[in-house]
């Protein structure tokens, strides 16, 4: 299960990691944050395909699907959606097949039960560079239509090795290899 991350790049670099051009008109300043967590609005790339390019926008990190009323009483956790189950599940099979997305990190973190003390491993490159996580994503409307947003989940899959060595978790965020970035968004 992937509940934290780290992002040291402004929006700029994601920018240019993700070939979008020119982001300073963009309405929101973006600073490098070390303990991104879950239910926080964070930067994500999807593909635009009205205008055939790659976008950059603001989304919150808990996937509501369109049945939900009320988020605050959604007891659901939809930050993280197992990769194996996406085409068998309602909630997340629509959004796999049209809506998925991207984040750059820097790093995530799993935590290792030792007791009752949790202790957090931080996983990255072997060469520090950033890289990306696959993601998909729902557009949200409250049934009275005052409040929408855009939502997101974390894709899981089965953990490496050293992942389990280190941790123990049986799941670990899908990392979309940069050849494959175009590929995941459409």
């Amino acid at each position: 299960m992937c509940g934290r991350y780290q992002r040291r790049s402004d929006k700029q670099k994601i920018a240019e990691a993700f070939q979008l051009g020119n982001v300073d008109g963009l309405h929101f300043e973006l600073a490098p944050d070390y303990n991104v967590a879950p239910q926080t609005m964070q930067p994500v790339i999807i593909w635009d395909e009205e205008f055939g390019t790659r976008m950059l926008s603001m989304m919150f990190w808990r996937f509501l699907p369109p049945f939900v009323n009320d988020p605050k009483k959604f007891k659901m956790s939809t930050i993280n959606a197992k990769g194996e189950t996406l085409l068998d599940s309602n909630v997340w099979k629509d959004s796999f097949l049209k809506r998925r997305c991207l984040i750059r990190v820097d790093s995530f973190i799993e935590w290792r039960a030792e007791g009752k003390t949790k202790l957090p491993w931080l996983f990255a490159m072997a060469d520090d560079s950033p890289f990306a996580l696959g993601r998909v994503w729902r557009h949200w409307r409250s049934p009275d239509g005052k409040t929408q947003m855009d939502t997101f989940a974390v894709i899981t899959t089965e953990p490496n090795g050293l992942l389990v060595e280190k941790t123990g978790h049986d799941r670990m965020p899908v990392i979309i290899r940069r050849q494959d970035y175009q590929r995941w968004l459409e």
